[in-house]
């Protein structure tokens, strides 16, 4: 108690705080029908606080910091018949065709990665030299969006339609790539994101003094970003083309699954998680 009393009036902190998500963190409908998603999140970062004010038992800081963070999406297609009008670059002899597709259905597991650096401030109400609770309130500015396909996993059944050949139908394997075909990671779009994403940030928490200078802190904390996080068209869909349909075809590209969150409305963070911080201060 003695260690913990005098340094009652520390003026600098150094924060390393882990965080998970609770529930999805990314709140979006899908412009098709029957697509569903779960999504998760971590982070792993440092933190500076320092005191700006103190008045008895009240403390007030700001603190700034640098994390690593994280989020994974798990997106299902259930199976679907589609068609649309193939222009003649997805064709051997440049003829212009209707490409028929028989999904199976689609699964994919897609990461996207970010620089995460959080300024806030952070009131607490000391109880005693060892216990305070706290509540913070500022921003968290995510930097270098990066995404990746982790999964991906389907098979489809396609076939062409000549209409002006009275309708003459292709289905030979030789021929675009028809017939059945699977699908995975290395043929799936690679999804695009916005590169900075700032968000509103607030939590409330608590901090126990364990020995000397160190404290352990615990946190419920919400996020909401300001911004989309991948990059769509917010637009229904009413039928498929070449531009928006789950799966394609040209003859340069081969066969390729779009990303499913190409298909979101919004995809906003709402993320509500729980933190753990090991504090240093002095």
């Amino acid at each position: 108690m003695a260690s913990a009393q005098s340094r009652d009036n520390d003026k600098f902190a150094i924060k390393v705080t882990a965080e998970r998500s609770i529930g999805d963190v990314i709140a979006s409908d899908f412009v098709v029908n029957d697509i569903s998603s779960k999504s998760s999140s971590s982070e792993l970062g440092i933190e500076f606080g320092w005191r700006i004010w103190n008045q008895k038992r009240n403390v007030l800081e700001a603190n700034v910091g640098v994390g690593y963070a994280s989020t994974t999406l798990n997106a299902n297609m259930p199976g679907i018949d589609f068609h649309y009008s193939a222009p003649a670059a997805a064709d051997m002899d440049m003829e212009p065709y209707i490409r028929y597709y028989e999904l199976s259905g689609l699964s994919q597991k897609i990461r996207t990665e970010r620089i995460a650096i959080p300024l806030y401030v952070n009131y607490r109400y000391k109880f005693s030299k060892v216990f305070s609770i706290h509540a913070l309130l500022g921003f968290k500015f995510g930097f270098n969006y990066s995404s990746k396909v982790i999964a991906s996993s389907g098979s489809a059944k396609s076939y062409g339609v000549y209409p002006q050949y009275d309708n003459l139908l292709i289905d030979a394997p030789y021929m675009n790539q028809f017939g059945e075909s699977e699908i995975n990671k290395e043929n799936t779009i690679k999804p695009s994101v916005n590169t900075f994403i700032p968000a509103f940030l607030t939590g409330v928490g608590a901090e126990l003094r364990i020995w000397g200078p160190l404290a352990i802190g615990a946190s419920l904390r919400y996020e909401g970003s300001m911004g989309n996080i991948f990059k769509s068209k917010n637009e229904d869909i009413y039928s498929f083309d070449s531009t928006n349909a789950p799966v394609t075809y040209t003859v340069a590209d081969g066969q390729k699954a779009r990303d499913l969150s190409s298909y979101f409305y919004d995809s906003y963070m709402s993320r509500i998680s729980y933190a753990v911080s090991l504090i240093f201060r002095f």
